[in-house]
């Protein structure tokens, strides 16, 4: 059965989690808190793997299915979609998360120099490439609550 986005829509959460196929290997994942995460189940070398494709409503039926589609080409060339799908996507996002926490380092040390540079021995001429966030907002930014 193909899932539609009224039906995806209308599927409520149970005690434990559950799956709803849509077809060779899609489907959508429904946890007990009631998230809805499209996921794409495969095997690679004789292993199962599972991506996750995004979820609903941010990623529509037709948008999983693409991505499946997309998915199901690279496994055909013998490629793990994981490999170029999964880690790129997060490859990226940890990228611009560099990059944002780079620019709020930037204008905090502008804005609260003497502090700053007290707080956040780690801060230096050099460019700071890698973060950990929960350490820097802790260290250089003690105001800030989460």
């Amino acid at each position: 059965m193909k899932l539609t986005a009224p039906i995806v829509a209308a599927l409520q959460p149970r005690e434990k989690r559950y799956k709803i196929f849509d077809g060779k290997g899609l489907h959508i994942q429904v946890n007990p808190c009631g998230g809805k995460y499209w996921r794409y189940k495969f095997r690679y070398l004789g292993k199962e793997q599972l991506l996750s494709l995004g979820v609903f409503p941010e990623v529509s039926p037709d948008e999983a299915r693409r991505q499946h589609k997309k998915a199901r080409d690279i496994l055909a060339t013998g490629v793990n979609p994981l490999s170029v799908m999964g880690k790129t996507d997060k490859a990226a996002a940890h990228r611009q998360e560099v990059e944002v926490l780079h620019e709020t380092l930037q204008v905090a040390a502008q804005i609260h120099p003497p502090q700053f540079r007290h707080r956040c021995p780690m801060w230096g001429e050099e460019e700071i490439t890698e973060f950990d966030p929960e350490f820097t907002m802790c260290q250089c930014f003690p105001w800030i609550k989460k």
